[in-house]
């Protein structure tokens, strides 16, 4: 329940982030490096390589012990969802310093929207999914 309840929180702070913030990217991120980053990502938790996530990850989310919030809210959803097709949208914003790539994917039993916040070292300060 614990767990739950941190990933629920971490969900609604990076949705106030986005809602309250500019969408421009800071000069400090590269876009094409974000988008390839992320996709990046989203290839290590499909092959389950959540050792490789976790390098990826900030010390704010490492010491939140995110990397095992992630795995229980992945594993169920990948259940369902099946296996992946094809990537139809992807898009990289700004808000408050960090830079967000959104993408959403399609499943063979549905779609999963990704959304993985970078800080300037890129490192990942907010990841959830939908």
């Amino acid at each position: 329940m614990k767990k739950i309840k941190i990933l629920l929180c971490m969900i609604l702070v990076g949705a106030m982030m986005v809602g309250c913030s500019s969408s421009k990217l800071d000069d400090e991120y590269n876009e094409d490096v974000l988008k390839k980053d992320a996709k990046n990502v989203i290839s290590m938790l499909l092959d389950k390589d959540y050792k490789g996530l976790e390098s990826k990850m900030s010390e704010v989310m490492m010491k939140e012990d995110a990397i095992n919030l992630i795995k229980d809210a992945w594993e169920p959803i990948y259940s369902k969802i099946g296996k992946f097709k094809s990537e139809e949208k992807i898009a990289v914003v700004g808000n408050k310093g960090l830079a967000t790539v959104v993408i959403l994917d399609e499943f063979e039993n549905g779609k999963c929207k990704f959304t993985i916040s970078y800080n300037k070292d890129m490192k990942i300060e907010g990841f959830f999914m939908k």
